[in-house]
C-alpha cells in the first residue's frame, strides 16, 4: 500500500509545519479493518480509522464520506481479492473436467500460512461487516453466482463440484471460529477424500452411440445381447415391474 507522492502541511501547536501523507484508499481500508479486529465493528467511526491511518478526518471522508461507504468499500475489495485469488487459481489448473473444485480444494488446504492468516482477517471483517449492515452482501451473492455458474459447467457429474464446495466452506468457518486446524491431521484426511470425490465425478458412463450400425452387425449385437449378463440394475428393474404387478392385481 504506497503512499501517495502529494503531502499536506498543517500547523502544529508550536507554530511548526507538520507534513501529514496523503493516504490512498487501500490505506485507509487496512487502518479500517485493524480498528474492527482490534476493537469491533460497533466502535468503528471515521475518528478511530483516522487516527489509525495517521489521517485528517477531512482526507478519509475525500474517499469515505460516511461509515456506511467506508464498509461497503472494505466488502467490495475484500470479495474482489477473494474473486482474483479464485480465477487465477482456476486459470493455473488444467483444463479438464474439475478444475474448478481441485483449485479451490488447493486454496483452501494447501496454502502458506500468511496467506491462510490473511484470509481469516478478511473473513472476520467480512463477517462482522455483513453482520452489522446486511444489504452489502450483493458483491458477496455476485461472487458465489459466478463460482456456482463455473462448478456447474466444469464437467463433473451433478452435485460432485457443489459438495466440495459446500465442504470447503463448512471447514472455512469452522477454521475461522478456530473450531478447525486446516492443517490437522483430520482435515488432511478431509482433502483426500474431496480430492477422491473430484476424480471419481470425473468417470462417467459411456455415451450411447448415435451411429446406425451397418449391416451384419444388428445380429451380432443381438447375439451379444442375448449372451449378456442383466445388470443389477435391470434386476432392481424386472424386480419393481413384478412387485407393482402384484399389487396392482
Amino acid at each position: 500500500m504506497a503512499l501517495a507522492a502529494k503531502n499536506n502541511a498543517s500547523a502544529t501547536p508550536e507554530g511548526g509545519v507538520r507534513t501529514r501523507a496523503v493516504l490512498g484508499r487501500d490505506t485507509l481500508l487496512d487502518a479500517a479493518e485493524a480498528v474492527i479486529l482490534r476493537e469491533s465493528i460497533s466502535r468503528l467511526t471515521l475518528d478511530a480509522v483516522a487516527a489509525q491511518a495517521g489521517a485528517s478526518k477531512g482526507g478519509l471522508t475525500h474517499h469515505f464520506p460516511s461509515k456506511e461507504r467506508l464498509i461497503g468499500a472494505m466488502v467490495e475489495r475484500i470479495v474482489a481479492n477473494w474473486r482474483a485469488d479464485v480465477l487465477a487459481a482456476i486459470e493455473a489448473e488444467p483444463r479438464v473436467p474439475g478444475r474448478v473444485p481441485r483449485a479451490i480444494l488447493k486454496m483452501a488446504m494447501d496454502r502458506p500460512k500468511d496467506w491462510t492468516h490473511a484470509c481469516r482477517r478478511s473473513s472476520v471483517v467480512l463477517i462482522a461487516a455483513l453482520v452489522e449492515y446486511p444489504p452489502l452482501v450483493q458483491p458477496m451473492r455476485d461472487f458465489h453466482r459466478e463460482l456456482t455458474e463455473l462448478i456447474a459447467n466444469d464437467g463433473l457429474r451433478p452435485g460432485v463440484g457443489e459438495a466440495v464446495y459446500l465442504a470447503i466452506d463448512g471447514l472455512w468457518f469452522k477454521w475461522i471460529f478456530g473450531l478447525e486446524d486446516v492443517a490437522g491431521a483430520r482435515s488432511r484426511e478431509l482433502r483426500a477424500v474431496l480430492a477422491d470425490l473430484i476424480d471419481c465425478g470425473c468417470s462417467s458412463q459411456p455415451a450411447r452411440s448415435a451411429t446406425v450400425p451397418a449391416r451384419g452387425q444388428k445380429a451380432s449385437a443381438a447375439a451379444g445381447a442375448a449372451t449378456r449378463k442383466p445388470s443389477p440394475k435391470s434386476k432392481t428393474k424386472t424386480r419393481t415391474k413384478t412387485i407393482r404387478k402384484e399389487i396392482e392385481r
